[in-house]
């Protein structure tokens, strides 16, 4: 259960790295998308601004900076009454066609103005002339004053336009001031058309503190309240007037979505440039904020542009595909790593109790691999050997103590029977190189039906064959002594043809070359030697022997010595 508990840990611990990793790369590739949003939609709406300043200067230098138009102009300043409606009637005509022509692409709004800032001429409404423009138009009362080129965005009731304004010269005489504009909307559907590709929606709104204080009370009814910031307003789509700031239906929804966005209010009020993405019946979308600047360099409004983003969208939709496949993947991981944990845990507990019962057990053991390899041994087995804990580990267990006749296979080397191999005797090298005899049982061990290696145990059987020798000796002994006691006694013979047959048949038995035959007198209780061989090798005869046989039958001793 240990195991377990640790690979659930480590699995959740895992999925969190990885769900963290893939958040951080999902939000990196966001903002990647966003930051590249936000280059093509300020590179577009550059492109358009700066085009439109390129078509002005043309339009200004070919069209409206010549002799009769100027002249024109000249003369409507020093005339009034009828002869000044006839002269702006003239002025009209000799610039209509020019106007109409570059209405679509270079110019919508044409208007000239007197030195003291009243319009003189508006070509989009002609009919309304000498109204004060001081207190609503900075940039005609700049331009007037300055004798010098006024280029910007300026908000004046229904026509928020980008204007160029050029104050006018005539032989030396300042005259007044020529604007040549394109509304606002003009401007970013330019912009949208440049991003037709990617389905790109600009919506611009306009800051009320600017706006508001130019209009008139009746002007007022035709702004909304901003969808996003309560500072901000925008123009209703109303027919017929200049300027239409469309909101579709597939935009009003996120832009109330953003008005909950207390980081989109912050940023809007401090009019920097940001964008942010959104997300709406899962389709998502980025909303990049372009700031828009007077001619004073202060903020005035936002073109705001809207864009979906399907590669967003795929990589959302993709993020739980690729989690829940590698959160798959580690839990196979996982539970085949748990269940070898287990296995080898398992192994590991086997080999404890092996190790522990095989260190009580007074047998060796040892267990060796398909090449031989020694892979356990336990105590007794290295005492045994002489070999100190864990040198023999690894090491090839036939190479170093297995001896066998030469020609001979290793019968711990052969196959194993299943039910084990008994070797009642095989001789094994001791590590100071003398053999010694022990007894061994081999068996398989199995996986699959398959021997995976041998497991031995080993009894050393030195002493028991010491001590079956001895046996085997003293049976001997004793045999061939009774069959030649017995049958001697039932038989009239003299004592000391009886005892030359024992004293030569033991000393035969027991390799001795020196012995002697006598009796105890009863009298006396003093040894009497019948033979000689005690006198003549009585220098070599310890005074006290030590008989390595002796039998007594009633007061005769045979006695085989030993030599000192």
């Amino acid at each position: 259960m240990k195991i377990w508990g640790k690979l659930l840990i480590l699995y959740i611990f895992a999925m969190l790295v990885i769900g963290y990793a893939f958040q951080a790369a999902y939000k990196h590739f966001r903002v990647g998308i966003l930051k590249q949003r936000t280059v093509t939609q300020q590179t577009a709406y550059s492109s358009v601004l700066q085009s439109n300043r390129i078509l002005a200067d043309t339009f200004f230098n070919e069209a409206l900076n010549r002799e009769e138009i100027l002249s024109l102009v000249q003369q409507i300043v020093h005339s009034d009454g009828d002869e000044q409606r006839t002269l702006r009637g003239l002025l009209h005509r000799s610039l209509f066609a020019t106007y109409q022509r570059s209405k679509k692409d270079v110019v919508e709004l044409l208007q000239f103005h007197f030195p003291d800032n009243r319009s003189m001429l508006r070509f989009h409404l002609p009919q309304k002339t000498d109204d004060d423009l001081t207190a609503i138009r900075p940039s005609v009362v700049l331009a007037n004053s300055s004798i010098d080129d006024v280029h910007g965005y300026e908000p004046c009731r229904f026509a928020h336009a980008y204007r160029h304004i050029y104050p006018l010269i005539y032989h030396g005489e300042h005259i007044g001031s020529v604007e040549v504009g394109n509304p606002f909307y003009a401007i970013y559907r330019k912009a949208q058309q440049l991003e037709t590709a990617i389905q790109t929606q600009f919506v611009f709104f306009q800051k009320k503190t600017e706006l508001l204080q130019g209009l008139f009370r009746v002007d007022k009814l035709y702004y909304v309240a901003n969808e996003i910031h309560q500072d901000f307003t925008r123009l209703k789509n109303i027919p017929g007037l200049l300027q239409s700031n469309e909101v579709t239906s597939e935009i009003k929804p996120l832009l109330k979505i953003l008005k909950n966005n207390d980081q989109v209010h912050i940023k809007m009020s401090q009019g920097v440039a940001f964008s942010q993405p959104i997300s709406r019946n899962q389709k998502f979308f980025s909303v990049v904020f372009h700031p828009v600047t007077n001619i004073s360099g202060e903020h005035s409004g936002y073109l705001v542009g809207i864009t979906p983003e399907p590669q967003i969208q795929k990589l959302a939709d993709h993020f739980w595909v690729y989690y829940l496949t590698i959160g798959l993947i580690l839990f196979v991981v996982a539970l085949y790593r748990g269940f070898l944990q287990s296995v080898l845990e398992q192994k590991r507990k086997e080999q404890k109790l092996l190790k522990t019962i095989s260190s009580f057990m007074g047998e060796g053991v040892y267990a060796v691999d398909t090449k031989g390899d020694i892979t356990y041994i336990n105590s007794a087995m290295e005492k045994m050997l002489g070999y100190p804990a864990g040198e023999l580990l690894h090491q090839n267990a036939h190479d170093i103590f297995h001896l066998n006749l030469p020609g001979q296979r290793c019968p711990l080397k052969c196959d194993p029977e299943p039910e084990g191999t008994r070797c009642p005797q095989i001789d094994f090298k001791h590590r100071q190189g003398h053999p010694f005899p022990v007894s061994a049982v081999s068996t398989p061990i199995l996986e699959n039906g398959q021997i995976q290696g041998i497991i031995i145990v080993v009894h050393d059987i030195t002493e028991q064959i010491k001590q079956q020798k001895l046996i085997e000796k003293d049976l001997k002994l004793r045999t061939t002594i009774s069959d030649l006691y017995h049958p001697l006694l039932t038989k009239e013979h003299i004592l000391a043809d009886i005892g030359q047959q024992v004293l030569r048949q033991a000393k035969i038995l027991t390799g001795s070359s020196l012995g002697f035959i006598g009796e105890i007198d009863a009298k006396t209780g003093c040894l009497i030697v019948h033979t000689d061989e005690h006198l003549q090798q009585q220098d070599t005869i310890s005074t006290t022997p030590e008989p390595l046989i002796s039998l007594k039958s009633s007061d005769v001793i045979f006695s085989a010595l030993h030599r000192e």
